[in-house]
C-alpha cells in the first residue's frame, strides 16, 4: 500500500494518524486508559505521535505509519531508514516499565511474530534454543542485535535484547471504508450522536484546542464533546430502564393466545435455543400462518427460564423511524434498544428479537426508513460483539414470501462470509406434523378428510378450529376459507347473544379494518373504540383481537 507522493501523501498520512488517535481518544473515554499525549517533547520521543498511560501507569509508545512507500509489506530496511530499532530502544531504556508500539496498516515480515515469542518465553537460553526454530527467524533475531549494537556471543546482550523485544509491538490497524465504518460504529455507542461527526471531532481535537504534548483525560474529552452538544451514553446506572423493558415486553410482544392453552413444542425452537447458546443470530420465516409467533414464544419462555435478558417488539406496533436511537426514545428508552440491552447486560448473553418485519413492507409508507433503522441497529450489534465484548443475539421474524422476494429484505442480511459478523442462522418453521395436530384435535383427526388433515396443520388455522364450537366442526370444510367463515359466524352468533343484536361487532370490525388501511398500521388506540367497548371485548375474547 502506498499513497501518492506530494502533498497528497501527507495529507493521507495524516488522516491516517489523526484516526488513530481517535481510536485512542475513544479507549481513553471508555476508562481503558488514564491519559494520551499526541506528539510529546523530548529528543526521545522524537516521531513518536502518541504516548498513552495505561491504568498501572505503564507508558506506550506509538508510532503510526500509514505506508511505505511502493511496498506491501515493512522490510528491515525499511523499518532501518525511521530509525524505529534506535529509536524503540532508546525509549525502553529511558522508561523501564514503557511499551514501544509501531502502527502501520502493512505486514512486518515476521517480525511482529518475534516480538509475541520474546513475551511467552522472557530466558534468553530457551528463546535461543526453543523459539528461533528456522533460520529466518535466527537472522532476524541477528539482525535486530545488531542494530541495537549488542552482541549475541557477549553475556547478558542476548537476555537483554529479549526483555526488549518483549516490550516492542508491531501492530496492524487497517485503514479503508469498511475500517472507518467500524471506529464510527464504536464512536456511535459511545457518544449520542452521528458517528460520523464524533469521529471528526475526536480526529481534530488536538489541533482545534491546541492539546500537544500535555495529558489528555477522559474527563476532558467528555466536556468538550458535551459542549458540542454530542453526550456521552450512560445508561447502566439508570434505574428506569429494567422496568420498561419489563413493561415493553408486556406490551410491544403483548398476550400470546396459545392453541386449547398449551403452547405446542416445535422442534425449530430447540434449533433456535442451540444457535443463540452458541452467539448467533437468526432469522425465523416461514409461510403465514405457520407459526413463527408461537416459535418465537416458546424462545421467549426459555429465555426467561434462563435468565436472559430480552427485549421482544413488534414492528406492527411500532414503526420504527429517524435513527435507532430516536426508535428507542419512542419505545421509552434513552436510546437504541441495541445499545440499552448491551449497557444492561453488563457482559452476559442478551438478545433483541424485532417480530413482523415483512409487516413493514405493507404498514407504512416510510418502510425504506424503518429498514435502514433496522440496518443500523444490525451494525451496532456487530461492532458491539466486534469490539465492546458484547455477547448481543438479534431475531428478526418475516414470512418467507417476504424474506425470498423484497429487495430491501434481502439487502438486510445478504453479506460474505466476511462481513456476517453476527453468524446468521436461516430457521424456517413449517408445517406441523399430524402427531402434533393429533395433541390437540384428538384421536378424530385420523377420520377427516385428507384435505382438512392438510388445513389443520398450519397452526393459524389449527387456532380457528379450535375456537369453533364442537358442533361447528364439520368434516366437510374444504378450505381455510371457510374455516374462517365458520369462526365469524359464530363470533356473530356470541354478539348477537351478549349484546342483543349482530351487526355490532360486524360494524367495529369494519371501522377496525377501514382506520388500519387509512392509518397505515395494524395497532390503534383503544381510546378510540370506547363507543365500542363490549363489541372490542368479543372479538378479543373469541380470538380475533
Amino acid at each position: 500500500m502506498s499513497y501518492e507522493t506530494g502533498g497528497r501523501a501527507n495529507k493521507y498520512g495524516n488522516h491516517y494518524e489523526d484516526e488513530y488517535l481517535a481510536r485512542l481518544l475513544l479507549r481513553l473515554v471508555d476508562g481503558k486508559l488514564k491519559s494520551v499525549r499526541v506528539e510529546p517533547l523530548g529528543e526521545e520521543h522524537d516521531a513518536m505521535e502518541y504516548v498513552a498511560t495505561e491504568l498501572d501507569d505503564t507508558n506506550v509508545y506509538y508510532q503510526c505509519k500509514g505506508s511505505n512507500g511502493e511496498q506491501r509489506y515493512w522490510r528491515r530496511s525499511d523499518l532501518e531508514k525511521h530509525d524505529v530499532f534506535s529509536r524503540a530502544k532508546q525509549i525502553l531504556e529511558q522508561d523501564p516499565k514503557g511499551k514501544y508500539c509501531f502502527i502501520s496498516p502493512l505486514g512486518y515480515d515476521g517480525l511482529n511474530e518475534l516480538c509475541n515469542r520474546a513475551r511467552t518465553c522472557l530466558d534468553a537460553k530457551e528463546f535461543v534454543a526453543y523459539q528461533l526454530n528456522n533460520e529466518k527467524k535466527k537472522k532476524l533475531f541477528a539482525y535486530v542485535l545488531e542494530k541495537w549494537g549488542l552482541d549475541e556471543e557477549k553475556e547478558g546482550d542476548s537476555q537483554k535484547a529479549v526483555v526488549l523485544l518483549s516490550r516492542c509491538y508491531f501492530e496492524t490497524s487497517l485503514h479503508g471504508m469498511e475500517a472507518r465504518k467500524d471506529l464510527e460504529g464504536r464512536a456511535q455507542w459511545t457518544f449520542v450522536g452521528p458517528g460520523s461527526k464524533t469521529l471528526a471531532l475526536l480526529e481534530a481535537y488536538a489541533n482545534s484546542n491546541e492539546r500537544y504534548g500535555v495529558p489528555i483525560t477522559g474527563n476532558e474529552i467528555v466536556s468538550y464533546m458535551e459542549k458540542q452538544e454530542i453526550p456521552l451514553r450512560d445508561i447502566s446506572r439508570d434505574e428506569r430502564i429494567i422496568p420498561r423493558i419489563q413493561a415493553l415486553n408486556k406490551y410491544q410482544w403483548g398476550g400470546f393466545s396459545p392453541i386449547n392453552g398449551t403452547i405446542i413444542h416445535r422442534k425449530e425452537t430447540d434449533q433456535a435455543m442451540e444457535a443463540l447458546k452458541a452467539g448467533r443470530s437468526l432469522i425465523i420465516h416461514g409461510k403465514a400462518g405457520a407459526g413463527k409467533s408461537g416459535c418465537v414464544e416458546e424462545i421467549i419462555q426459555n429465555l426467561k427460564k434462563r435468565d436472559v435478558l430480552y427485549l421482544a417488539i413488534k414492528l406492527d406496533k411500532q414503526i420504527p423511524t429517524g435513527t435507532a436511537d430516536a426508535f428507542g426514545k419512542t419505545l421509552g428508552l434513552l436510546q437504541s434498544p441495541v445499545i440499552s440491552l448491551y449497557a444492561l447486560a453488563a457482559g452476559k448473553p442478551c438478545v433483541l428479537i424485532l417480530d413482523q418485519l415483512d409487516s413493514l413492507r405493507w404498514t407504512s409508507v416510510h418502510s425504506a426508513s424503518a429498514l435502514d433503522v433496522c440496518k443500523e441497529m444490525i451494525e451496532q450489534a456487530e461492532r458491539i460483539n466486534a469490539f465492546g465484548n458484547g455477547k448481543i443475539s438479534l431475531i428478526f421474524v418475516t414470512r418467507t414470501f417476504d424474506l425470498d422476494t423484497d429487495q430491501g429484505l434481502k439487502r438486510l442480511f445478504d453479506k460474505s462470509d466476511e462481513e456476517d459478523r453476527l453468524k446468521w442462522k436461516k430457521l424456517q418453521v413449517g408445517l406441523l406434523s399430524d402427531q402434533e395436530v393429533r395433541s390437540v384435535v384428538g384421536l378424530k383427526y385420523d377420520s377427516f378428510s385428507k384435505r382438512l388433515r392438510n388445513i389443520l396443520q398450519t397452526p393459524a388455522s389449527l387456532f380457528v378450529w379450535s375456537n369453533l364450537e364442537p358442533s361447528e366442526r364439520l368434516n366437510a370444510i374444504r378450505s381455510s376459507y371457510q374455516l374462517v367463515q365458520e369462526w365469524w359466524k359464530q363470533i356473530q352468533e356470541r354478539s348477537r347473544k351478549l349484546l342483543g343484536q349482530d351487526d355490532t361487532v360486524c360494524r367495529c370490525k369494519n371501522r377496525i379494518l377501514e382506520m388500519m388501511e387509512s392509518r397505515g398500521e395494524l395497532a390503534l388506540p383503544l381510546c378510540l373504540f370506547n363507543n365500542d367497548a363490549q363489541a372490542v371485548d368479543v372479538l378479543v375474547s373469541m380470538g380475533l383481537l
